[in-house]
This record gives structure tokens, sequence and C-alpha cells, in this order.
């Protein structure tokens, strides 16, 4: 097995890109092992099912203990939920960045921070212990690098933690620098609950996204029709999520296209499915008809309860375009970049609108969004901008958005229509706003 720093490159991230895929395909490993021991959710979980069948070839000294998930979850300042399984994704994701000559010194900007793991020994051997158990097949873990590619001990998990570009705080890369984002367990309330959710990484230059994988460890692509067929994205949806299976990988490298294909651990006897015919699939949405001029068509992807983004405006926009706003049993995904694949997955007549919701959260964080949109837009023709028509200047470097302030991704052909309206919406809520300070000034003096 030639490790990957050493594989020829047939573009110039194609190492990047083969070490994002397998290094996301580990840590969404990582996920399903602790998914498996909630108690919640070991009941949709068949004994003979291909999650179950990987975990029975574990030796017995080597099984979940029940505990990972259950008694180690805790809510972070921003008041979202953090796991075991948030922590050993981004362990894993980390080490095989850092032992590829290629890329070990690059930044990383990481979701999870150091903190917990300095105070709580207990929560500290438990993520220990999930990385110590999630491994690929032989080919998989020297790709990345053997022994090198995984932290040994504890000491060594906490280095891996070390040195990372904060969410909040000094930020140290400059416009321009090579870095790595990642999200290890995105959607983590959807997660603990059995729907969708999201591992991402992605590299990002001088020029923006370069690379980007996402697994997404709950997508079992339809067994119905061809797998890797483009148009019908109600699969995506959180009540569809597959907890006995491995899901699927999505990858994309810039001008290179976008590919996707299922994920599996190659760890024990499975006659019809091995890394050799696993295979991937050209990712395209380029043959599929645009949607219709007048809007008749399109399909908008939202998530009525997430904590970022209004839908009442997304609904007031469907409104004034005289589309439907979808029904409730077929909204979501929740997760953020899972609505980004369920957008790539349903056609050019797919829309998505995020409207940001004023609070802490009005000003968005990198990781929720890079890495997807390199993919939708390697994946067909794609356009995605800010609600004010602004590109996401990802080449900054910031682990915060802030120059950019909302989201709109659609086909190029209704982009400016979606644009224009939602301009008229912001003039009319600045007006709104005026008119309101006036009042209050004017009932002030008198």
């Amino acid at each position: 097995m030639v490790p990957l720093d050493d594989q020829p490159s047939s573009s110039e991230y194609a190492a990047a890109r083969n070490l994002a895929e397998l290094a996301v395909e580990r840590a969404s490993l990582a996920t399903k092992r602790v998914l498996a021991t909630i108690p919640s959710l070991q009941d949709k979980i068949h004994p003979e099912s291909p999650l179950s069948r990987y975990l029975k070839s574990q030796t017995p000294d080597r099984q979940c203990d029940g505990t990972w998930a259950s008694l180690n979850k805790f809510l972070k300042d921003d008041k979202s939920v953090v796991t075991v399984a948030d922590y050993a994704a981004q362990a894993l994701l980390i080490a095989a960045i850092r032992a590829s000559e290629k890329f070990k010194n690059d930044k990383i900007i990481a979701e999870e921070s150091i903190e917990r793991l300095r105070s709580d020994p207990e929560f500290r051997r438990r993520v220990f212990e999930v990385v110590e158990l999630t491994k690929l097949d032989n080919w998989g873990e020297k790709a990345l690098g053997g022994s090198s590619a995984r932290p040994n001990n504890e000491e060594e998990l906490l280095k891996l933690f070390e040195g990372l570009v904060p969410k909040r705080g000094p930020q140290t890369i400059r416009k321009g620098d090579r870095f790595w984002c990642m999200d290890p367990v995105d959607g983590t309330s959807r997660y603990l609950t059995g729907g969708q959710y999201a591992v991402m990484l992605a590299l990002v230059d001088g020029e923006g996204e370069a690379v980007a994988a996402v697994g997404c460890p709950n997508l079992r692509l339809p067994a119905s029709r061809r797998s890797f067929d483009i148009g019908d994205d109600d699969f995506v949806l959180d009540s569809n999520a597959d907890l006995a299976g491995f899901g699927c990988l999505l990858s994309a490298e810039r001008c290179q296209g976008a590919r996707v294909r299922r994920m599996w651990p190659g760890t024990f006897e499975e006659k019809d499915l091995s890394r050799e015919n696993l295979g991937s699939e050209l990712l395209s949405r380029n043959l599929l008809p645009p949607p219709a001029a007048d809007l008749s068509n399109v399909l908008f992807v939202d998530s009525p309860t997430s904590p970022a983004s209004l839908s009442e405006k997304v609904k007031e926009l469907c409104t004034r375009l005289n589309v439907s706003y979808p029904p409730e049993q077929n909204s979501g995904p929740y997760a953020s970049h899972m609505r980004n694949v369920r957008a790539i997955f349903g056609g050019r007549n797919s829309v998505q609108v995020r409207w940001p919701k004023p609070g802490p959260k009005e000003i968005w964080d990198i990781h929720d969004h890079v890495g997807t949109q390199l993919i939708y837009r390697e994946s067909g023709p794609g356009k995605v901008t800010d609600l004010r028509g602004k590109t996401f200047d990802f080449a900054k470097g910031q682990s915060r958005l802030t120059d950019n302030w909302g989201l709109v991704m659609a086909d190029p052909s209704i982009h400016d229509t979606l644009i224009q309206k939602l301009e008229e919406m912001l003039n009319e809520e600045k007006e709104k706003k005026k008119s309101s300070a006036t009042n209050v000034l004017v009932n002030g003096k008198r």
C-alpha cells in the first residue's frame, strides 16, 4: 500500500481529496460506534444489520460499554450539545492531517476546543477509548499513515487539540493561507435522536474552497433505483435516517467535479460489498433540466426548527414568488450541511434560502457552511451567495463569517430573481426599522 503522500497526483489537490475522504470515513465510523450505545436508538438497529455485524466482529473486550453517549453529553457556551462522538471524530480528523507530510503544518479551524478534555479526565478517557477502537481496514489505515495517523495515548490525544484556531478570540490565519476546517458532528441534537447528521472536512487556500468531503453516516442511498441518480431528495429527510448502515460520502475538488460513494469499514467478511467494488460515481446535475423561468417547479429546502435562521422569511418569500413552501413532513433536514446535501440531490430546481435569526447566532460560523458549498457547485450548475448577492469569502480564514449575511443557493438561471425579491424584503425591513425608530424618537420627545 502506497501512503497518500507518495501516490501520484492527477490534479493539484488529489492527495488532499483522498486524505479528506478516508479521514471523514474513519471519523464517521467513530460516530456510528457511539450511536450504537444510545439507549433510545438501540431498538432501531437490527441485530443483523451491517452496523451490528461490524460491532459483533470486534473482540469481546472491545465492545461499547453503553455509556459513551448516554452519560457523556453536555452544553457548550452557545447552548449547543456536544458528545464523546464530536471529540472522537475531531481527533481522528486532526490526526489524519498531522500525519501527512504535505499538510501537517496547515492550520486548522475546528469546532471543539481542548478545555473539556483537559478538565475532565473521565470524559478524556472515553474519547480516547472510541478513538482507539475506530479503525478502517488495513488498506485505509496504511493509506492514512498507520499508527502515526492516530493518537496512541491520552497525552497524544490532548496534543492534537493544541494550536487550533479558536472559534472565538484572536484569529491566526491570514488571507491567502492554506487551512483546514472541520465539523466533526454537524447536527448533534439530531444525531442523538436518530436523525441525519454530517461529518465535514474542507481544505481552503487563497482562492477559496479547494477540497471538501462530507460523510452522511445515516444517509442510505435509495436501492429502488440506480444508486446515485439525482432528482429525488426525500431520502435525505431526518425521518428517513438509516441508523443501521454506514451511509455515504460526497466529495469534491475545485474544478475537478464531485463524486459520491457508499461508506464501509471493510473490516469483516461481506460477500457483496468490499472496498474494491465500493467505487465512486460522478455526482452531476448537468443533464437535468433547469427550473422553470416562472419558478413554478422550484422546491425549497428549509428547516423550521433551525436555531440560526428564520423560516417565516422563507415562507414570505415563497408567497411573493407564488410558490409552495414545503409541508412540515417534507421540511428539513435540521443539520446545516445536510440541507446542502439535500439541495445537491434535489436537482437543479432545489432552492435554499436562509435568513439569519437576530441574536447571538446571527453571525454564522465557517464550519457550518464551508465544504458542502463546493460540492454543490462542482456537482452542476449552482450559485451560492449571501442574501445581498455577495459570494462567501472563505479564503479570509476567519472562523466567523462577518462579511456575509444569510444564504441563497440556487440554479444560476433563477438566482438573480431570488436576490431581487430578497432585496425588496430587505429594503422593506430597513424602512420598518427606520419608521419604528422615528416613532420612538417622536413619542419620546412628547
